[in-house]
C-alpha cells in the first residue's frame, strides 16, 4: 500500500490533541527517553511519532485535521519528517493486515463510514439494535485499575536506556535497526505498527469527545442513539473510525490463541463472572486452571468497588460472588460454570474476603478451590514457576476488552443486538481471549513481589497468567508461569511508556507455587 494512501488515512482520522489522558497523536518525548524528539534520552533525532522538537507529543509539521468538514484533502501530505508520514510508514512496513484490517485502512483513507449494508462476511443478524439496550457491557476501569494498551515503540526507547539489561535477540535486532536507520527489520516494523495502532486509540474521537479508550460508550458506540443506518453522517463516521482503529489494534498488537504451540494450555484459561448484578452475569477477571480443582487469579477481583457491590451487600464472604466459567475447549463433558468454595491458604480452605481497598501489587494474587473437579490431562501440559528477570521475554494470555469492543462496534454497524449478556450463557467469552507474545512483551522493571511489563493489557486481563518466553516458539509440554496481571500505571502522563512499563504484574511466590503444587 502506498505511503500517500496511508498518509491520507492518518491525516483524515486523527486530531492534533488528545491521548489516553488528553494528549494528541504523538510519541514519547525525547527528553523522557521516547523515540521522538531530540532530548537527552531515547533515540536522539526523532524518527518516531514526533517530529523533531522539544519532546512535546503534539509537535508536528502538518497537524491532522480530525473529523471537521473541509475541502478535499491534497494528495501531498507535507514534509517527510511529519508525524503523519512516519506513522503511515509504520503500517506500510509492518506485518500484513487481515482483510478487515485492509478494509479499515480504506475506511480511514477515504474518510467515509462503513455502509449500513456491510456484513463483514458474517450471517445477517436476526435481532436488531435497540437504543440504550441493557446491558451494553464494557469493563469498569476499576476492574483492571489503570490498565492500558502499551505503545511498544515508546517503551523500547525507554528500555534501551537501562544499563546492563539483557534483551531477547529479536529486540536487539530492532534496536540495531533503529540505530542504523534500517527499514528491513521485521521486529522493529512490527513494534512501530503496534505503536501506531495504540496511538490511534489514544487520539480523540472528534472535537466533541475524548479519546477512543475513555469515551468509548458515548463517543464510539453511541449506545443511546438509534440504529446505525438512521444516524447522521458525522455519527456514522465516528463509529466507523472507532471500529477501524480497534481493528488495526487487533491486527497489529495481539495474537490469536492458535499461535501458542502447546494446544493444551489455552483450555486452562477461563474467566470469572460476577453473578450478583441485576443485569445478569458480567465477566470480571481472567483465571487459570492449574489443577482439576484449583484456579489462580488476581485478589483485587474481590474488591467491592470493582464488583459494584453496595456497602450493605448481604453475604459476609465473597464465596458466591464470582463463578468460574470453564473454557469450552477444555472438554465436552466440562460444565459451563463452576461455583467457588473458598480461598486456599497454607492453613487450609477459608472463606473469601470481600475487600474495601485494592491490595498492593505484590499481594494481588489468590488461589481458589472449585466446587467440583474438572477434566484435565497433565500428560500434555506441565506448569512450572519461576521468578521474572529484567528484560525477559513474556507471553500474556487473557480476555482482551478491546477485542470485545471491536465486536460491539461491528455489531453496531450491522444493526445487531449486542451480545454482552451472552458471554457466559453461550460461552462466547473465550472468543475474546487473545495472546501477546510480541517483541515488546518483556519485563521492564523488577521490585519486591512484582514486576513491570510492556505486554498488552486492558479490561478483563486482571489475573491473566504471564508465562516466561515466547510460547509461539516453544512446543514442549512444559510452560513456566512468572506472574499475574495486576494493574496499570496510574500517572496522568499521556505516553506512560516514557517513564517505564505501562502495566504491573504480581510475581508468583514460592508460597503460591506450593499451594498450586508447582515445581
Amino acid at each position: 500500500m502506498s505511503k500517500t494512501i496511508l498518509a491520507l488515512m492518518v491525516i483524515a482520522t486523527l486530531t492534533a490533541a488528545g491521548s489516553a489522558s488528553s494528549q494528541g497523536f504523538g510519541g514519547g518525548g525525547g527528553g523522557g527517553g521516547g523515540f521522538g524528539g531530540d532530548g537527552s534520552g531515547g533515540w536522539g533525532n526523532g524518527g518516531g511519532l514526533n517530529a523533531p522538537g522539544n519532546g512535546n507529543a503534539s509537535t508536528v509539521d502538518n497537524p491532522p485535521i480530525g473529523l471537521d468538514p473541509g475541502p478535499a484533502l491534497p494528495m501531498d501530505t507535507g514534509p517527510e519528517n511529519s508525524a503523519a508520514v512516519q506513522v503511515l510508514r509504520n503500517f506500510e512496513l509492518g506485518a500484513a493486515l487481515s482483510n478487515q484490517g485492509e478494509q479499515a485502512v480504506e475506511i480511514l483513507r477515504l474518510r467515509s463510514p462503513y455502509s449500513p449494508f456491510e456484513t463483514f462476511g458474517l450471517p445477517k443478524p436476526t435481532i436488531p439494535w435497540v437504543p440504550g439496550e441493557k446491558p451494553v457491557f464494557t469493563f469498569d476501569p476499576k476492574n483492571c485499575p489503570n490498565c492500558q494498551p502499551a505503545d511498544p515503540e515508546i517503551g523500547l526507547g525507554t528500555v534501551v536506556q537501562i544499563n546492563g539489561i539483557a534483551l531477547p535477540n529479536r529486540l536487539n535486532e530492532a534496536i540495531s535497526a533503529k540505530q542504523t536507520g534500517s527499514t528491513d527489520s521485521s521486529q522493529l516494523n512490527r513494534i512501530k505498527q503496534c505503536g501506531s495502532a495504540v496511538q490511534m486509540l489514544r487520539a480523540p474521537i472528534s472535537s466533541s469527545f475524548g479519546n477512543m479508550i475513555d469515551d468509548f460508550r458515548i463517543g464510539c458506540l453511541k449506545f443511546n442513539e438509534g440504529p446505525y443506518e438512521t444516524l447522521n453522517a458525522r455519527d456514522q463516521l465516528e463509529i466507523s473510525q472507532c471500529l477501524a482503529a480497534h481493528t488495526l489494534y487487533e491486527d497489529s498488537c495481539l495474537q490469536d490463541p492458535a499461535t501458542i504451540r502447546n494446544s493444551s494450555l489455552m483450555p486452562r484459561i477461563g474467566m470469572l463472572f460476577n453473578v450478583t448484578g441485576d443485569a445478569g452475569a458480567e465477566p470480571a477477571c481472567t483465571a487459570t486452571l492449574v489443577t482439576d480443582t484449583l484456579i489462580v487469579t488476581a485478589r483485587h477481583c474481590y474488591v467491592r468497588e470493582a464488583l459494584k457491590l453496595p456497602a450493605a451487600y448481604g453475604p459476609v464472604t465473597g464465596n458466591g460472588v464470582l463463578v468460574y466459567a470453564v473454557n469450552p475447549s477444555l472438554s465436552p463433558s466440562a460444565p459451563v460454570k463452576v461455583p467457588i468454595l473458598g480461598e486456599v491458604t497454607k492453613n487450609g480452605l477459608k472463606d473469601i474476603d470481600l475487600l474495601d481497598d485494592y491490595p498492593d501489587p505484590a499481594d494481588d494474587v489468590i488461589v481458589l478451590r472449585l466446587a467440583v473437579p474438572l477434566p484435565i490431562d497433565n500428560s500434555k501440559l506441565e506448569i512450572r514457576w519461576s521468578v521474572a528477570a529484567l528484560g525477559s521475554q513474556l507471553t500474556l494470555i487473557g480476555f482482551q476488552e478491546l477485542t470485545f469492543r471491536e465486536t460491539l462496534l461491528r455489531d453496531r454497524v450491522m444493526n445487531a443486538a449486542l451480545e454482552a449478556g451472552n458471554l457466559l450463557s453461550k460461552r462466547s467469552f473465550a472468543d475474546y481471549f487473545r495472546v501477546d507474545h510480541g517483541p515488546m512483551c518483556i519485563v521492564g522493571d523488577v521490585t519486591a513481589g512484582q514486576f513491570g511489563h510492556y505486554c498488552q493489557s486492558f479490561g478483563g486481563t486482571s489475573g491473566a497468567p504471564i508465562f516466561f518466553g515466547d510460547l509461539s516458539d516453544e512446543g514442549n509440554n512444559v510452560v513456566t508461569i512468572v506472574g499475574f496481571q495486576s494493574r496499570g500505571d496510574p500517572s496522568d502522563v499521556p505516553d506512560k511508556e516514557v517513564s517505564g512499563p505501562t502495566n504491573t504484574a504480581t510475581q508468583i511466590s514460592k508460597e503460591v507455587a506450593d499451594l498450586l503444587g508447582l515445581k
